[in-house]
């Protein structure tokens, strides 16, 4: 979704709007985990104020995710809920060390892109399916929150 700089009204404007998750997996590579992991729509609610060339985003988006646990290997669900506050400016306003600010081109900002960048930044770099799973036995595999194994490296475990 693009956002034409040049509509903001002076007293702000109120954005409702959903991300196709389809649309947003192909922004990222084949063999990203968050490409398997999203199946449904990112709904998003945005409040959009402009100061001269600064536009400010504050709001917050929410999707369910289907990431596969980093110990186990198991499918589970992941909710979503994350706050976003971005300021952006025009690309030749803001130089290297401008932290925390987003650079946009022309008179639009691609909102997908926003929220596609904060939902990564979102996201933990290992997903548990419990804080408590024991993972897969390291000697015949099976998944240890299913049943004790019966091989050698059973003792391990315990």
């Amino acid at each position: 979704m693009k956002l034409k700089i040049s509509t903001i009204p002076i007293d702000g404007l109120e954005l409702d709007f959903s991300l196709d998750a389809q649309k947003l997996r192909q922004s990222f590579g084949s063999n990203d985990r968050l490409q398997q992991a999203m199946q449904t729509a990112i709904q998003v609610k945005l409040s959009v104020e402009k100061q001269r060339e600064h536009v400010h985003l504050k709001g917050n988006f929410e999707l369910a995710l289907q990431p596969t646990c980093d110990r186990c290997l198991e499918t589970f669900s992941y909710p979503l809920q994350q706050a976003l506050s971005v300021t952006c400016m025009p690309r030749t306003m803001i130089d290297e060390e401008d932290d925390g600010l987003l650079a946009y081109h022309g008179d639009q900002i691609d909102l997908a892109e926003v929220v596609r960048d904060q939902l990564v930044l979102s996201l933990p770099m290992i997903f548990h399916c419990r804080q408590d799973c024991k993972g897969l036995c390291p000697n015949c595999g099976i998944n240890l929150n299913m049943g004790q194994c019966s091989c050698e490296a059973a003792v391990q475990h315990a």
